[in-house]
Parts: structure tokens; C-alpha cells; sequence
């Protein structure tokens, strides 16, 4: 029998190819370690606490990291507490 690994092949994330397609952006989000690692690897990124951002330059552009609470039932944190910190980056956007 064939796993899921069998299945779908990941491939590799062109972040740079990607943003040249989005001139405007700067803001990249995350959510969960597993999708905050692997941004950190392709990008160099020092790590965001979670609720936090940091600035850093990718291939010559400013972009800001926001690491947010996984959305997962099964993260510990109670629905209020990731509710609040989801609204602190929506106020970020908006300044």
C-alpha cells in the first residue's frame, strides 16, 4: 500500500519568484510552527515570538513576519486569548 508520502510530492516554495509576482507586498503571515519553520528556512528570518513580528531583507526587500497561534482545536491556547492576538495584526495593517 502507498502512504500519502507516495502521494503528493512537496515542492519546494520559490518564495523569491513569488514575491516578484506581488511588487506590493510586504507583510507575510504565519500560522503554526511547521509553516513558521519553513519560511524561517527559506528566508533566514530570525524567529518571531508567537503574537510578535520581525523585519528582515530577502533578495534586497524589506518584509515584515507576523507568527501567529496555530488555528488547530488542539493548540492549547484558549479561543479569546488567539482571537486577540489575530487583532493585533489586522490593527498593524490598518496604521
Amino acid at each position: 500500500s502507498r502512504g500519502l508520502g507516495d502521494v503528493y510530492k512537496r515542492q519546494p516554495l520559490n518564495l523569491a519568484g513569488i514575491l516578484d509576482q506581488i511588487p506590493l507586498c510586504h507583510t507575510l503571515v504565519t500560522t503554526g510552527q511547521k509553516a513558521t519553520d519553513t519560511l524561517l528556512s527559506i528566508t533566514g528570518s530570525p524567529a518571531p515570538a508567537i503574537g510578535g513580528f520581525v523585519d528582515f531583507l530577502y533578495h534586497n526587500r524589506r518584509l515584515r513576519l507576523y507568527r501567529m497561534p496555530s488555528t488547530s482545536r488542539a493548540y492549547p491556547k484558549p479561543l479569546t486569548e488567539k482571537a486577540e492576538i489575530y487583532r493585533t495584526i489586522f490593527q498593524n495593517f490598518e496604521q
